[in-house]
């Protein structure tokens, strides 16, 4: 699921920012650059994704645990 859901992000994300990566290469920043910012932007939002899924599936299981 958190899969999913960043590569969809990353993809809102490009379409959104459009304007903004023209600016950028325009000022002079190489491809590399963008790619790299993309990198790192895709990956601390993965790793927010899978911290808030592993906190409810923990969660999650804690409770039927505790029903059972």
């Amino acid at each position: 699921m958190a899969i999913v859901y960043v590569w969809s992000s990353g993809i809102v994300n490009l379409l959104a920012k459009r304007k903004e990566f023209a600016v950028l290469l325009s000022i002079g920043w190489r491809p590399s650059q963008l790619n790299r910012l993309l990198f790192i932007e895709s990956s601390i939002v993965g790793l927010v994704v899978a911290f808030i899924s592993w906190i409810m599936q923990m969660n999650d299981g804690y409770t039927v645990r505790k029903m059972v």
